[in-house]
């Protein structure tokens, strides 16, 4: 009866070893699968084959985050390390543009303004742009930005959270244009702006 209770105990040992065999050798056979369809997948998209992944995507980061550290710090040293000579500012309206220099007086007017000025939720992508035929300022690698700008107001601590799109192109480690795309009259109304129809 022991000889048959330790067979019953080493068929179900057995049965259990060869489930978790099972098991593993479907993990991998769904993994490799992943992976072989992820690397079989088109380097271009029809119709975007003028637009390729920017290899120096992680150094891009880099520098775009250091530029935006300066900016949040009022650092004007640090600003006009990362802000490329003929840098330019878009947004977010479509008549606002600003130089290098302006650029630089906002972010030092801004930082005396507010405090704790942070990024938060950021998520990145970024590609090159390589257009002979096409309009020449757009040529280069872009590094695309999502995510929110949260700062207090140094007079009475109110918290704004502002939600950002942003695009800059950089070149030779040096942010060369920004295109800035956030809502506006969020902003005011967390600073206790009132939006007031005419009458």
């Amino acid at each position: 009866m022991g000889h048959v209770s330790g067979l019953r105990v080493s068929t179900t040992l057995k049965g259990h070893i060869m489930k978790k065999k099972f098991c593993h050798l479907v993990l991998l056979f769904t993994l490799t699968a992943f992976f072989v369809s992820c690397q079989s997948q088109p380097e271009q998209i029809p119709g975007y084959e003028k637009f390729s992944l920017n290899p120096n995507f992680e150094a891009d980061i880099q520098t775009v985050n250091s530029m935006l550290t300066a900016c949040f710090a009022g650092d004007v040293a640090g600003m006009e390390t990362w802000l490329h000579p003929d840098y330019m500012s878009y947004g977010p309206g479509y008549n606002r543009e600003e130089t290098r220099q302006e650029t630089i007086d906002d972010w030092v007017n801004f930082a005396r303004r507010f405090e704790n000025i942070h990024l938060a939720n950021a998520i990145y992508y970024s590609f090159i742009i390589d257009d002979e035929d096409g309009w020449p300022p757009l040529n280069g690698a872009w590094l695309l930005l999502w995510g929110n700008i949260i700062f207090n107001d140094r007079m009475d601590g109110t918290e704004i959270d502002s939600r950002v799109h942003l695009a800059f192109k950089v070149n030779n480690g040096m942010v060369e244009e920004g295109n800035l795309y956030y809502d506006n009259l969020s902003v005011n109304q967390q600073m206790g702006w009132k939006l007031v129809p005419p009458e």
